[in-house]
């Protein structure tokens, strides 16, 4: 299995219009700028949402899902596995919690090149919003949270100042994605037609299919079916 991080041709005029129109909706020219190179630093994919730009009012945020943390954890050669589990109500590392009573969770990174693994602990009076899926799904959500804190510590120099949408207002959430189609620019053509009432010649523009040549094009393929 590759470990390889998909790139983004960030050359192209054509990725750099979508993802202003998209991703970075928005975002001044300082501030796409600013977007632009941590995607290049990170080598998180924004098409693929593991790193989004938001704008709540005059603060910027860039935001990634824990997704986009392993990807880069699995891709750098010093990570060397993890481990976690939930904090019980007497406040203990335990692997896990059979009821709703746990308080919290815990994450271990190991890297290679460290003799001690870098540690995260999360609190539920400190995370829980009690809404979206924090209701629902407060097990998960409070893990990734651990795991955003342990990560972050073990590889601090690709995701020092990016945080999780986890660890966030919902405000910060990861935008829905808007397919914006970016139509290719127009054919414009001028030519002498005719005019057959007055027998003058008179300038006419043409565009794409309405030029005559695309006309007897279409009318031969009808032809000849």
């Amino acid at each position: 299995m590759t470990t390889e991080l998909t790139t983004v041709n960030y050359q192209d005029p054509h990725v750099i219009k979508v993802l202003k129109h998209t991703v970075a909706r928005g975002a001044t020219d300082a501030e796409f700028a600013l977007f632009l190179e941590y995607c290049k630093s990170t080598k998180l994919n924004p098409f693929k949402k593991e790193i989004w730009f938001i704008k709540a009012g005059d603060r910027v945020q860039l935001m990634t899902g824990i997704n986009g943390y392993w990807t880069i954890a699995n891709a750098h050669p010093e990570f060397d596995g993890a481990e976690s589990g939930m904090i019980n109500k007497d406040g203990e590392w335990v692997k896990s919690v059979g009821d709703t009573s746990f308080i919290g969770a815990w994450c271990r990174i190991y890297r290679k090149d460290r003799k001690y693994p870098m540690e995260g602990e999360a609190m539920m009076a400190d995370y829980d919003t009690g809404n979206g899926l924090w209701k629902y799904k407060p097990r998960i959500m409070i893990k990734k949270v651990a795991e955003s804190i342990a990560l972050r510590k073990a590889f601090s120099q690709e995701l020092n100042g990016l945080y999780t949408e986890e660890e966030m207002p919902a405000k910060y959430a990861a935008p829905t994605a808007e397919f914006v189609e970016v139509k290719p620019p127009v054919m414009q053509v001028t030519k002498e037609v005719l005019n057959k009432e007055t027998g003058e010649l008179v300038d006419v523009v043409f565009t794409d299919d309405d030029l005559p040549w695309e006309a007897e094009k279409k009318s031969a393929s009808g032809k000849r079916k």
